[in-house]
């Protein structure tokens, strides 16, 4: 099953919305097209958004990156087909390369995160069993730069430091009242959730990230990458 959200351009051709289609709106965005999606590239002040990555945090939208679930009493001998290394992992864990993260949630449940574009190629290889793409029904949020951990203490109470949660790990937690799973990079800290609360979520952490300097930034200053470091 996909689920997909649309929107129609001058040309009366169909695009794939963001879930934060009019935050971009509200802070004139520039966008461009990416595999069928319309994203942020910037926030209009790209310079300013890089020196920020390396000296603060910025939060950025990933929602058009693939999102497969993977669940029940096959899915360790299902998900081998992806990534045999996979079948392997813990509860919690990650194993991925640069275009692609494999997380286990459960025993008997994975989530597959991916390039956007390339789900169809993951589903054909899963084309038998229960796996699910959730197309634009999944939004993703990510939160870069080098004060990040400082919008994440104000925005959950779980412990979330970096020498009790690193690089590879997932997590499963509440954050500003939003269930959402957290996929750790050594770059960033990638957040799953569902699309109707994405931009409730966004404006929790901007709200919280006023004394901490974030700002919102596009895929032109962090691109997708989905090393998890292990």
């Amino acid at each position: 099953m996909i689920l997909q959200n649309y929107i129609s351009d001058d040309q009366a051709t169909f695009v794939k919305a963001s879930p934060l289609a009019q935050v971009y709106r509200d802070h004139s965005a520039s966008c461009t097209t990416i595999a069928g999606w319309n994203m942020a590239s910037h926030y209009n002040d790209p310079k300013k958004e890089l020196s920020h990555l390396k000296e603060g945090s910025l939060i950025v939208d990933w929602s058009h990156i693939g999102k497969i679930s993977l669940r029940g009493e096959t899915a360790t001998v299902d998900i081998a087909k992806i990534a045999p290394d996979a079948a392997e992992l813990a509860i919690l864990q990650s194993c991925s390369t640069e275009t692609q993260a494999i997380l286990r949630l459960t025993t008997d449940e994975f989530l597959i995160l991916c390039m956007p574009g390339e789900e169809a190629e993951l589903m054909a290889k899963l084309s038998d069993t229960g796996a699910i793409c959730h197309g634009g029904g999944m939004a993703c949020l990510v939160l870069a730069g080098k004060n990040r951990d400082a919008v994440l203490e104000r925005s959950t109470a779980m412990n979330i430091r970096r020498d009790l949660v690193p690089p590879g790990a997932v997590l499963q937690t509440t954050v500003h009242t939003i269930r959402c799973t957290l996929y750790r990079t050594p770059d960033c800290d990638i957040l799953l959730h569902s699309r109707e609360y994405s931009v409730s979520l966004f404006e929790a952490f901007m709200d919280v990230g006023i004394g901490v300097g974030l700002l919102p930034s596009g895929l032109d200053v962090v691109p997708v990458k989905l090393a998890g470091g292990r």
